[in-house]
């Protein structure tokens, strides 16, 4: 992705919001800079559900991380069941950017990572984030002591 003529370099990682893979996310969101929370607009369940995964994220993100909250499926609008007020109710509270999109239909998928990739390009400009390179230097390399024998 290019913002400002530079090429910016995105890990994603999808850690499937159902029940059986909560004890591996943190894995995943451990010091992450950008996290996407996904809901179906047509399931009040997932919904409910982000409160829980935000609580969890935050336990393990950077702590100046960004969120965006995207409802999903809103080609489905005969079927959504989550309401805008409920949405703006939550996006206000826990002061998070929204926005609605398909994956199924491929509506406004890249939009959503640009969003949230200028909001962390933005942090990263104001030093509230600071990315630290690996340290690769000595992967591969044994270290050898000075005190034993050379024998």
């Amino acid at each position: 992705m290019k913002i400002d003529d530079k090429t910016i370099k995105l890990r994603i990682w999808d850690t499937a919001g159902q029940e059986k893979y909560r004890s591996i996310g943190k894995a995943y969101y451990r010091n992450a800079i950008g996290i996407i929370l996904v809901f179906a607009l047509n399931d009040v369940k997932s919904f409910e559900s982000i409160s829980l995964w935000l609580q969890k994220v935050q336990q393990y993100c950077h702590p100046n991380a960004k969120f965006l909250l995207v409802g999903n499926k809103n080609d489905l609008m005969i079927e959504r069941y989550v309401s805008q007020e409920k949405i703006e109710e939550f996006v206000h509270k826990h002061n998070l950017d929204y926005c609605e999109a398909s994956a199924k239909a491929d509506f406004n998928i890249t939009n959503c990572f640009n969003i949230l990739t200028q909001k962390v390009y933005q942090a990263v400009i104001n030093h509230e984030i600071i990315i630290q390179e690996p340290n690769n230097e000595n992967i591969g390399q044994k270290k050898y002591s000075n005190d034993k024998c050379k024998c």
